[in-house]
């Protein structure tokens, strides 16, 4: 057991709207879900401790620690969000990155397990060489891009890791929380959302990702979802004609004042956002990660498209939390 397991600062942390707004329109939610205990479920306290678990998909490190194995975890890949948010008295050992590993430094860690990602570059020879003289075992998994990705790396991990009924009572948790999303009473005429990914070009998210179906989830419709691409890039002109009712900036990790900065960009374009106050930024630095985290990110949606959560002065346009997994504290795990 690490010596400290709180959560890191910054991640899963209150201020602002997240501990206030969040917790409070979706207090039914939150109080539905059980205490947790990481003595439960498939595996046992040793089988843990014999494990040894090294990720280059910060994805699935995410996993790890809700199925309980964040003490698992020796080792993770460069820019591991998930992992930062542990909150152990040291950070992990990063073993380089899926297209540059550090192999010396992977095999001092002696991992029983690692997990890698499924991309168009291949798993490095070395990589297979290294499983097949037994060094350790190597589980491939693909990147999600839809929430039916998401709820297959759960299952996925579970039972590679011995924690079936852990995985597939999170998966049902998650389900339950993004159908209770989805009856969060709404408009007649759904908004129009534009999520947004950089400024000045804007760049949002377009349809066929996971986002296009947290904005359809989270009771909205999106903005540019006839586009022909996942990431579209917006001029000016496309930008007004786009007329989104609510534009939500994702900016992992973004410092306040260069999310208000961003947030700031807008409000000389003669959008329906800007006039009704709706031009927000999520900085948590999980927001952008296909993973456990997604129902948090629904909620904290749901609750700006609503207008439950709507731009005011005493607020401000940042929020920097989306509370975990249906405002549940970070580093609890399920039953």
């Amino acid at each position: 057991m690490r010596p400290d397991s709180r959560p890191a600062p910054g991640c899963r942390g209150g201020g602002g709207w997240s501990t206030r707004c969040v917790i409070a329109f979706l207090l039914g939610v939150a109080a539905s879900l059980a205490s947790c205990d990481r003595s439960t479920g498939n595996g046992t306290a040793s089988d843990a401790d014999s494990l040894r678990i090294v990720s280059f998909v910060p994805a699935t490190t995410r996993v790890l620690i809700d199925l309980g194995l964040d003490d698992a975890l020796v080792g993770v890949a460069e820019h591991d969000v998930a992992a930062a948010c542990i909150g152990s008295a040291e950070p992990l050992p990063v073993v380089g990155n899926y297209l540059d590993i550090d192999y010396e430094r992977l095999l001092t860690l002696s991992p029983t397990h690692v997990v890698f990602p499924d991309t168009t570059h291949g798993v490095p020879e070395r990589l297979r060489s290294l499983e097949a003289a037994s060094e350790f075992e190597l589980h491939v998994e693909p990147y999600p891009v839809t929430l039916s990705d998401v709820y297959g790396l759960v299952a996925s991990a579970g039972s590679a890791f011995d924690r079936i009924d852990r995985a597939n009572s999170l998966n049902l948790r998650m389900r339950q929380v993004l159908r209770r999303s989805t009856d969060q009473p709404g408009t007649d005429a759904p908004r129009s959302v534009l999520l947004v990914f950089a400024v000045d070009p804007v760049v949002a998210s377009g349809p066929g990702s996971v986002n296009d179906e947290l904005i359809h989830l989270a009771g909205g419709r999106n903005a540019v979802g006839d586009a022909a691409v996942s990431a579209v890039t917006l001029d000016r002109e496309a930008l007004i004609a786009a007329a989104p009712d609510v534009v939500v900036l994702l900016l992992p990790g973004a410092r306040d004042a260069e999310a208000e900065k961003k947030v700031a960009w807008f409000d000389a374009m003669p959008l329906p956002a800007v006039a009704s106050g709706r031009v927000v930024a999520i900085t948590d630095p999980e927001v952008l990660l296909p993973s456990t985290n997604l129902p948090g990110v629904l909620e904290t949606l749901a609750a700006v498209v609503s207008g439950a959560m709507a731009k005011d002065a005493q607020a401000g346009p940042v929020i920097r939390s989306t509370e975990g997994f249906a405002g549940r504290e970070a580093g609890e795990t399920l039953p």
